[in-house]
């Protein structure tokens, strides 16, 4: 049955305001001079008439209302502000806040219930007084489970908030329903009964919408497709071709999504003037240009991300020329303010004294550097879309920078090298770089398959003048001086519209070389080890590993890795059988292993470096580091943690934590020699380059210590 809706848009004085679209959710009408519309629904196929409000006016109430089961005259009123019609404007992004109501313990250690709702209330207005955004954006997976009361929790946890927020649908917020239709969120299944989007509707209204602001044309829209119907698919499709159609040439669109935008879809939006794409779903930051647009993801608000970035979220600043991004870390500890001028060795070992200390462009993230000769070679992380990414070379004696070569985008993971001295990066979006590193010119360039849309956290390794890289959706294989493909094997492929790619988000255990072997760690899957040769696996050992477990290791001639949670594990290299699995982590996983002799060093989740025998398995000893200074554990906040892999310094173990101190630690004892305080987090490994001690820290500082006579 379909019913005739007519209504007027009407401002505070009661005049019509001209020209404003509404729609269905299907098909898209324009009022007229005078502000009278007509369009015709479908009770039931159709669930809202929805009105996009133009950047001259605000709703005084609901932008929309339910389709009516009869004909009906529906008005909007609607009055003026002058102030959302100015070109410069601020807005921030949050994402994934996973509010809950009944108790939930997730195996990486978080417990998420009530009090997620008052927390999220307690974020935002932290982040109104730090960054005083005109609108935010939140980009979906809103509450955990999508009951009737999480998403009454979200909508009742904003409403203090002055800043108006406009939030869109994410899978998370229609779980319940999918369940209860029998279909599987892992995997994709799409559903034949109704779209899994009535609670949301119910409390939060439209799944999709848009509206103006600044000058500039916002598009709310939900790629979630195996939550939603064929019909509705077509329905919100439709919509969104005839809403971006209508745009007066000249506009510029935001399009604002929960899951990753796929290459195909991004093609699609370039036809219409879209120029920034924000998304959320990951726990993972990753920005990238593609076909003049920029497109972008922050970690969630409310917790630390998968890829051990910080929680935070996006700012973008608008002005009549463009817009500029800015990752923003939210934090409620106060900022260290120290400079570090020694670090001391404990015992008759004296102290290492501050020889430089200088700054790159941004974070180096997890990425331990490489010495190459006299040079250190850095990765630089840039999410900001500032032309910051990229590698760097450090002279190791003067802090100098000795060159600097541009990436696509950032790297999130060390250089390999080469003997002649060719580095290769491969970038978060999948392109990968080979460098010469004598003169910082880059030799060669390739992208992976399915570029941009890839999520490469691991490290190349190169192996008899071939470079391997990729993740979890596939490996290649390229020749190191020119780029050149030997083989490329698809290992998981894509899974629906939350994972347009396969690889499953921001992995860092990255891969290894052992014989004519690759051994590679697939989240969710297990180790998988690939014929060098060909790339056809050789053996395939399920097992329980998950994105931000370590890299694994060679130990003892055996492949040690993060198993299952809590779990260490080693297989046999050559068949990949498990010859011994056990709880010895005291921790939920590993975050780098360290071997030497008959002795593992494993830096946990829970901030603890800890040593554990091979043969027996027994621990030694472990050190605890102090509280985070930043938000950097997936789905955790407030805790102590530890990402970046000890390194050895004469008898001791240099390790950074999470906390913004290096500890100095015994190998044999565990006693902390020092415990020396930095500014920031110490996310990635230190190096050690002709007895000096380098330590990169997350504000993007190096730190280079020794004896004076050294430098």
């Amino acid at each position: 049955m379909t019913v005739r809706v007519r209504g007027t848009v009407l401002d505070e004085r009661g005049y019509g305001v001209p020209w404003v679209s509404i729609t269905n959710g299907e098909t898209v009408v324009r009022a007229n001079a005078r502000g009278r519309y007509e369009i015709e629904a479908e009770p039931g196929s159709h669930s809202f008439i929805t009105l996009s409000v133009p950047d001259t006016h605000r709703a005084t109430g609901p932008f929309y209302r339910r389709v009516p089961e009869t004909d009906a005259e529906i008005d909007f009123e609607l009055r003026s502000a002058p102030k959302r019609q100015y070109e410069e404007f601020t807005l921030a992004q949050i994402t994934d806040t996973h509010v809950r109501t009944e108790p939930y313990y997730r195996p990486q250690g978080a417990w998420l219930g009530s009090e997620t709702g008052p927390r999220l209330t307690g974020d935002l207005r932290q982040l109104e007084r730090e960054s005083t955004p005109d609108l935010v954006l939140a980009t979906g997976d809103l509450t955990d489970i999508g009951t009737m009361a999480e998403l009454e929790l979200f909508r009742d946890s904003i409403a203090p908030i002055a800043t108006p927020i406009r939030p869109v649908y994410g899978g998370h917020d229609g779980h319940v329903e999918l369940e209860a239709q029998g279909g599987n969120r892992d995997m994709y299944e799409y559903v034949e009964g109704a779209s899994c989007i009535q609670n949301y509707q119910q409390v939060l209204g439209p799944v999709y919408y848009s509206f103006d602001w600044g000058g500039r044309h916002f598009v709310a829209f939900s790629k979630e497709d195996s939550y939603f119907t064929q019909a509705d698919i077509a329905r919100k499709d439709r919509w969104l071709i005839e809403d971006l159609s209508a745009q007066p040439e000249g506009r510029e669109t935001v399009l604002y999504m929960h899951t990753p935008p796929a290459v195909e879809f991004l093609d699609q939006l370039g036809r219409y003037n879209v120029k920034l794409v924000l998304f959320g779903h990951t726990h993972c930051s990753k920005a990238f240009h593609y076909n003049g647009m920029a497109v972008g993801g922050p970690t969630p608000l409310c917790f630390g991300g998968y890829d051990g970035n910080s929680r935070g979220y996006r700012l973008v600043r608008f002005t009549k020329d463009g817009f500029e991004f800015d990752l923003v870390q939210q934090t409620t500890e106060a900022h260290r303010n120290v400079k570090p001028t020694r670090v001391f060795l404990g015992g008759q070992g004296g102290a290492l004294d501050l020889l430089w200390s200088t700054a790159l462009p941004g974070p180096t993230h997890r990425a331990a550097p490489v010495g190459h000769g006299e040079k250190l070679i850095y990765s630089v992380t840039d999410d900001n879309l500032r032309g910051n990414a990229g590698v760097y070379a450090i002279d190791s004696k003067s802090g100098r920078r000795d060159w600097h070569v541009p990436t696509d985008t950032s790297i999130k993971n060390t250089v390999a090298f080469n003997e002649e001295g060719i580095a290769v990066a491969t970038s978060v979006a999948g392109r990968v770089h080979g460098i010469d590193a004598h003169s910082g010119q880059l030799a060669w360039s390739r992208d992976l398959p399915r570029y941009p849309g890839r999520w490469i956290y691991t490290a190349p390794v190169i192996a008899e003048n071939t470079v391997y890289t990729g993740g979890k959706a596939g490996y290649g294989a390229y020749d190191v001086d020119t780029g050149e493909e030997r083989w490329y094997t698809t290992l998981t492929p894509p899974v629906g519209s939350g994972d347009p790619v396969g690889d499953g988000w921001g992995s860092f255990p990255s891969p290894i070389v052992v014989g004519g072997l690759l051994i590679t760690h697939l989240s969710g899957r297990g180790i998988v080890a690939l014929d060098r040769a060909d790339g056809e696996i050789a053996w395939e050992t399920p097992l329980g590993i998950t994105h931000y477990f370590s890299s694994p290791v060679m130990a003892d001639g055996l492949i040690v890795s993060g198993v299952e949670f809590g779990q260490l594990a080693a297989l046999d290299p050559e068949t990949g059988e498990v010859v011994w699995q056990g709880d010895v982590l005291d921790a939920q996983y590993p975050t780098h292993v360290l071997v030497e002799d008959d002795r593992m060093y494993v830096t946990t989740n829970q901030g603890r470096i800890r040593c554990i025998g091979l043969t027996p398995r027994e621990a030694f000893w472990s050190v605890q580091a102090g509280d985070d200074l930043l938000d950097m554990n997936p789905f955790r906040r407030g805790v102590r943690s530890m990402w970046a892999a000890p390194v050895r310094y004469r008898d001791l173990l240099a390790v950074g934590g999470i906390d913004g101190r290096l500890y100095m630690v015994d190998a044999d004892t565990g006693n902390v020699a020092s415990r020396t305080e930095f500014p920031a987090p110490i996310n990635a490994a230190p190096v050690v380059v002709d007895g000096r001690l380098v330590v990169a820290t997350w504000d993007g500082r190096l730190w280079a210590f020794g004896d004076v006579g050294s430098g």
